[in-house]
């Protein structure tokens, strides 16, 4: 039996340490000596054969082959076993001198001070050496292994039954900040280089990240842990006592687990395995209070107007994005909406010109099938060859542009001293027609026109304006604004081009090859986001608000500050003094009415062309008919009973009955008047349900289908 016992028995490789164990229990309880590795000596058995029990338990192990480290482990179990006992066994118990065992079965035996066989290291009569000046290592890097300097037989338990590492944590004393190897643990992680660690045995390990992370416990609580370290090369979750010192906790230990507390409250719990100290629970990866870097990374594109992601490494290279460590875009539903192209054109290979306005490109975008907040359809475009700069006016017509190229021509030859050399443009009627030819003629300008329908030879000016409109419609699109705002959104497009990286300048900036100056990047915004004006004490009462909530639709350009759309009175502002809420967009404000995205839709609303404007086939139906004055001479116009609806049934009552009159203090004049209408025969008022009220499209906000079945009632068109 003993034979077959020991075939089965190898040394444990740290793989698979319960099935281990089960051999090695199994094997003992063949040998009828197992309850020494259990620890509980039996009532009826004194010390000194408890003591003869366990060295056999020992020896047997020992000598059939277990490794010498497994035996030592078993042996450390059982001497603390004995020093916890208070049942009557010694406490000096213990291997001695004289009753060791054969000296065939010690051979096998190497002391882990001297390094000799036949003995072992407690009794070695050497001098005891440091740890790591030549004394045999543990086969686990001591740093990693969260245990004591002597390993017991709870530790290998501990590190070799543990399902799921990523949940314990071990309370660890000797640790100056929380660290993991797990970067699932973390619900806010920023990557990065934090330097390194130097652990218990003096090796280093890099720091490459860190962040927040949310152990949820088993009793609904959630612990924080903040600065947490990722550090890949450990093996355990440590938890620092002077790190939860630091952020204002107190550590308890005793009777067997250890609590966290704050104030009167105890925040969480744990509990002891062997010798260590742990707490096991889940991780919330769910909530962030911080930008990852993932997060940040969108941010700066949404602020720079949807540029790709190869324009914004190279920003990031020139360190003009602040706190971000590097560049990874997600995926961007705006950018598909508002770039997505066929197979583009051949390039024509040209070089670009070396001065300043030597050739400039221009070209006209237009007729939008929306007029602008300023009423305009068009916009023309200029680009200078060396520098790549773009400027754009938005015009009402194309016959515009002879007056907005003489404003322009001044404006930049004023700027640099240079002159404009050669304009290249379409064949447009607008560059041929009202006197341009002749003015530049006069300034010697020389005209460059392609040939007809052959826009690809404008290569340069026909691809910024895709470019101009594809951002345009990303931000716009992004923010939900009105199609009216396609001008704003262009301008803000061109003033973001002129500060990205151009591959025709090889990663060079527009503006900053014009001005030969750096660009500032810190005032940028998220085009369309809630914005808050001050209000100048002025134009405001001493218990008015101080704040008037707005859309961020530009930048000043010429004049300084932010251009704000007040949509609550539909105007334009201007103003430095603003208060921004990145988070939020306009199209976020229709969720504080109740209006679900997929049940809202935007109608422009003009007037006619013919200057009709649709009738109402019978006006009596509405139900703010009772709010208007109605004239004597009007009264003859009408039918002889007029319907009216109204969705109050305390108003009809108020009407129909002058008994209702005597409960209320206030009666408005309307109900006497409509009530000797009812009485002369002239009007029927009727009950009309809420859902079915045609009034509602006129006094509050209402989706769709409400406003498809209101235009229904009332017979709009």
């Amino acid at each position: 039996m003993a034979e077959e016992g020991k075939g089965k028995i190898e040394k444990f490789n740290g793989m698979n340490f319960q099935w281990w164990r089960m051999q090695v229990e199994d094997y003992l309880y063949q040998k009828d000596l197992y309850l020494p590795l259990v620890g509980e000596k039996p009532e009826a058995m004194n010390a000194s054969e408890w003591a003869i029990l366990d060295r056999k338990a020992l020896a047997t192990t020992i000598g059939d082959g277990i490794s010498s480290s497994t035996a030592l482990s078993v042996e450390s179990r059982g001497r603390q076993n004995n020093k916890q006992n208070n049942r009557g066994r010694s406490p000096t118990r213990g291997r001695s001198r004289s009753r060791g065992k054969s000296k065939s079965k010690r051979k096998t035996i190497v002391c882990w001070n001297c390094n000799k066989e036949g003995h072992m290291k407690n009794d070695c009569t050497e001098p005891k050496k440091k740890k790591g000046a030549g004394g045999r290592q543990s086969d686990d890097e001591g740093a990693n292994m969260v245990s004591s300097n002597e390993r017991t037989y709870d530790d290998l338990c501990l590190s070799a039954t543990v399902d799921d590492n990523s949940k314990v944590w071990y309370v660890d004393s000797g640790a100056s900040i929380h660290c993991t190897p797990y970067r699932d643990c973390f619900c806010d992680y920023v990557h990065g280089d934090y330097g390194h660690v130097t652990v218990g045995n003096g090796y280093r390990c890099s720091i490459v990240g860190k962040g927040k992370v949310k152990i949820k416990l088993s009793n609904g609580g959630t612990l924080v842990l903040k600065d947490v370290r990722h550090i890949p090369e450990l093996q355990k979750n440590l938890i620092s006592v002077s790190g939860l010192d630091r952020e204002g906790y107190f550590v308890a230990f005793g009777e067997k687990q250890w609590k966290v507390i704050k104030g009167s409250m105890v925040v969480a719990r744990g509990e002891r395995v062997g010798t260590l100290y742990t707490l096991s629970g889940t991780h919330n990866h769910s909530i962030s209070l911080a930008f990852t870097e993932n997060q940040k990374t969108t941010l700066w594109h949404h602020r720079l107007g949807h540029l790709s992601e190869s324009g914004m490494k190279i920003l990031h290279s020139k360190n003009a994005l602040p706190g971000m460590k590097n560049i990874q875009l997600d995926f961007c539903e705006g950018c598909v909406y508002g770039k997505q192209k066929r197979v583009s054109f051949r390039r024509d290979g040209k070089e670009k010109k070396i001065e300043r306005l030597e050739l400039v490109h221009t070209d006209v975008c237009g007729p939008t099938t929306v007029k602008s907040f300023g009423g305009n359809f068009y916009f023309v475009s200029f680009i200078d060859d060396a520098s790549r700069k773009t400027w754009i006016y938005a015009i009402k017509q194309k016959s515009d542009v002879y007056h907005t190229f003489k404003k322009w021509k001044a404006l930049v030859e004023n700027e640099t001293g240079n002159k404009v050399k050669c304009l290249k443009s379409d064949n447009g009627g607008e560059y041929r027609n009202g006197g341009f030819q002749e003015y530049c003629s006069n300034n010697g300008i020389r005209l460059i026109r392609t040939v007809k329908r052959t826009p690809q030879e404008n290569g340069l000016a026909e691809r910024m304006n895709r470019t101009i409109m594809e951002r345009a419609r990303c931000m716009r699109i992004h923010a939900d604004l009105p199609l009216q705002f396609w001008a704003a959104a262009v301008d803000t497009a061109v003033y973001l081009i002129n500060r990205s990286p151009a591959s025709a300048l090889h990663g060079g900036i527009p503006e900053e090859e014009w001005l030969g100056k750096p660009v500032n990047y810190s005032f940028l915004k998220v085009f369309g986001c809630i914005a808050y004006a001050h209000i100048d004490k002025e134009e405001r009462k001493k218990l008015d608000s101080k704040s008037q909530k707005c859309v961020f639709i530009g930048y000043g350009g010429d004049e300084y500050g932010y251009r704000l759309w007040d949509y609550e009175h539909n105007k334009i502002i201007r103003s430095r003094d603003v208060i921004f809420d990145e988070s939020r967009l306009y199209k976020h404000r229709l969720q504080e009415h109740g209006i679900e995205k997929e049940n809202k839709e935007y109608m422009e609303l003009d007037e006619p062309e013919d200057g009709q404007v649709p009738r109402i086939e019978n006006p009596a139906d509405l139900d703010e008919t009772t709010d208007t004055e109605i004239r004597a001479g009007d009264q003859q116009q009408m039918p002889e009973t007029l319907n009216l609806r109204r969705s109050s049934r305390s108003a009809i009552h108020l009407a129909k009955n002058s008994a209702f009159h005597s409960r209320t203090k206030h009666i408005q004049l309307r109900y006497h008047f409509i009530r000797s209408l009812l009485e002369d025969g002239q009007l029927n008022l009727e009950k009309i349900e809420g859902n079915k009220n045609p009034a509602d499209m006129l006094t509050k906000v209402v989706d769709r289908q409400k406003l498809s079945l209101c235009s229904t009632l009332i017979s709009l068109r």
